[in-house]
């Protein structure tokens, strides 16, 4: 049996190429493509020629072409008409794969930052050592900042072209000292340094780090054992007061809220 002779049903023919039968059906309809094999009962059927077509036509839909787009292309199948249609599309894929690789970043270091959370059982305070940070800064006192301020904060720092690690806040470590939690401003912490005039490197070097499960409305009270800490271990902390929601980006009761807090500590 010759290639020409062998045909196939609707039914036979998405299932051959794993598309549904009625996309077949609604292609047929529009004219874009159809049976072109007559048998003998007038029933129509597709032939293994049109198998590399119709796999053509469903690359086009893949890279987002409409179907009066497709139906006016492969009216003129040309070679300059191709080499236009690849000259278009294939930065437009590179664009996606840089949008998909950062989506790909993003769920990884998510995925890693909620293992990390399940090993804090209780509040933890811990000196460590820690690497640079980027952050982008909003400076100003909190109680001004309107639902607005923070929502076109939010909007403009989303459109930074590195990855988004958190979004936090930070207040003066004097302040909580003098319990008063009116906090400094907020910020974007990012992967990667941006040439921006809200950038702030966050110093490498020696931070106390503190775990904190429970409702923010708590914190104030957490505080007071980082104080007592500081006072026990004879540390003194110097600078801002840095807090980011580790697992802020699920649903989660308040009481299982993770927040990390991060302050310098002072050379001897």
């Amino acid at each position: 049996m010759s290639k020409k002779q062998i045909k196939f049903t609707i039914a036979e023919f998405a299932k051959l190429n794993n598309i549904n039968k009625r996309t077949l059906q609604y292609y047929d309809n529009i004219g874009l493509f159809s049976p072109i094999t007559k048998g003998q009962n007038n029933y129509r059927y597709y032939n293994w020629n049109q198998i590399l077509e119709l796999n053509y036509i469903l690359m086009l839909r893949e890279l987002g072409m409409s179907i009066k787009e497709i139906k006016k292309y492969i009216k003129l199948p040309t070679s300059d008409n191709f080499q236009k249609l690849t000259q278009k599309k294939i930065p437009e894929i590179n664009n996606e794969i840089k949008r998909l690789q950062k989506i790909k970043e993003e769920l990884k270091y998510k995925k890693n930052i909620l293992t990390e959370c399940s090993n804090i059982t209780n509040s933890t305070i811990e000196i460590k050592e820690c690497e640079e940070e980027y952050l982008l800064i909003a400076n100003s006192n909190m109680t001004n900042y309107s639902l607005e301020d923070i929502y076109n904060y939010l909007q403009k720092t989303a459109n930074t072209k590195k990855q988004i690690l958190g979004y936090g806040s930070f207040i003066d470590w004097n302040k909580i000292l003098h319990q008063d939690y009116d906090y400094d401003g907020i910020f974007t912490c990012i992967k990667s340094f941006e040439k921006s005039p809200n950038l702030f490197v966050k110093e490498k070097g020696k931070y106390l780090c503190a775990y904190y499960k429970g409702s923010w409305t708590d914190l104030p009270k957490f505080y007071n054992k980082i104080i007592e800490y500081t006072q026990k271990k004879n540390i003194t902390l110097t600078g801002n007061v840095y807090e980011i929601g580790l697992n802020d980006f699920i649903i989660c009761p308040p009481n299982d809220y993770i927040t990390k807090i991060t302050i310098k500590v002072k050379d001897n």
